[in-house]
């Protein structure tokens, strides 16, 4: 049981340099570039929802980027704050992502595993050690962290819904007004600002997206 223990991959936490890099950069890393949508996860690390808010451009999703297209895992623990959607649209707000670890990438490591191909993405500046030895996260640390960005996406989506009638996936809601108002159905995904749910309707059941300040948890 203990080799075992010993034996299994631990997280690390890596420096990122916290400069701003270039969308040329990306693409000569072979990272992704620019906003993108990334899946959110749950406390236990699944994927949650199909997507998840707006991810700007930062080294430390970039470094995320490029070590996963090396085969290497890697993590950037994130909450969701609104945001103004653009300038020109005061009321439109979309949910962006950001680290919760600001300048730091959480990497998975293997025990005897090369960290040549880690060390050599141009943005990582080194990885959290003492006297020259990586350092291996706590397990229990790393739970807190998957579990408080589970919280916060959804405090962040939350803020939008009605007070008192908070849902979250899988709960049964009440659409509030419109042509379905009175209605009960069973969230099945929250993106951003929208709700999709499936009930009742006509004779079958239906699949639609509603605004998530439209339903309440009933």
């Amino acid at each position: 049981m203990i080799e075992d223990q010993v034996a299994r991959p631990r997280w690390y936490a890596l420096r990122v340099v916290a400069r701003r890099p270039s969308i040329g950069m990306c693409h000569r890393l072979g990272a992704l570039a620019g906003p993108v949508r990334v899946p959110a996860v749950d406390a236990a690390g699944a994927r949650s929802v199909p997507e998840a808010p707006v991810m700007p451009l930062r080294a430390e999703y970039v470094v995320e980027a490029v070590l996963g297209r090396r085969g290497i895992e890697a993590w950037v623990p994130v909450e969701s704050v609104w945001a103004r959607a653009n300038r020109y649209h005061r009321r439109a707000r979309q949910l962006v992502l950001h680290p919760m670890l600001t300048g730091y990438v959480l990497v998975r490591m293997a025990p005897g595993a090369r960290w040549e191909p880690v060390l050599a993405c141009p943005l990582v500046a080194g990885v959290v050690g003492t006297h020259g030895v990586p350092m291996a996260l706590p397990d229990a640390a790393v739970a807190r962290l998957r579990e408080a960005q589970c919280h916060l996406q959804a405090d962040a989506q939350s803020r939008l819904m009605p007070t008192r009638r908070v849902y979250r996936v899988g709960d049964d809601v009440e659409v509030l007004d419109g042509p379905l108002e009175g209605t009960v159905m069973r969230v099945v995904a929250i993106a951003g600002d929208l709700a999709r749910v499936v009930g009742p309707l006509f004779g079958g059941e239906v699949e639609a997206e509603i605004a998530v300040d439209r339903i309440g948890a009933v």
